[in-house]
């Protein structure tokens, strides 16, 4: 039984998803160029209204508290969906596999109840546990985005990575 459930996010979440994004480097490596840092409840009211994505708050069961936020970003016509902005927001529940949780109920989302065919994500190269966590519950990297985003005078790297409904059948 999963710890984790996917609820609506709605501006009452949004002072706590501000609370959660420490510094410029964290936000951009949680929702690359999206939000400007410092993020806004402007930016987050605006951003809620897009249509095309499912946007999600992260609520551990256990400990009946919101831990972190999710979205998927849906392309009917491909039957494709992108993984967004995920991120277990609360310090003290990162390390738990909390995010292995996250990931597999959003596969269950785009597979099962969307019908997708493909779900796909980019990751930062440096972002080790997270890549990590995706190949864990069947992500394959598909290539990289080399030096892509500018960060102050850093570039980084961005990683492909995709799964297949029958990829996922298959490890259930």
């Amino acid at each position: 039984m999963s710890q984790i459930q996917l609820e609506p996010f709605t501006s009452a979440d949004f002072d706590q998803f501000i609370g959660w994004i420490t510094s410029e480097k964290a936000l951009i490596q949680f929702a690359g160029p999206t939000f400007q840092y410092p993020v806004t409840r402007e930016q987050l009211e605006k951003h809620i209204a897009s249509e095309s994505r499912a946007i999600f708050r992260v609520r551990n069961i256990t400990h009946n508290s919101i831990v972190g936020h999710a979205e998927m970003i849906v392309n009917k016509d491909n039957e494709s969906g992108r993984l967004a902005l995920v991120l277990i927001g609360d310090p003290d529940m990162r390390g738990k596999g909390l995010g292995k949780e996250l990931i597999r109920e959003l596969l269950s989302l785009g597979f099962n109840k969307m019908n997708l065919h493909r779900l796909e994500l980019n990751v930062y190269a440096f972002n080790h546990s997270a890549i990590a966590c995706y190949q864990q519950v069947g992500f394959r990297i598909e290539g990289i985005l080399r030096e892509n985003q500018r960060v102050g005078n850093q570039f980084w790297s961005t990683i492909v990575m995709s799964i297949l409904k029958n990829e996922w059948e298959s490890q259930l």
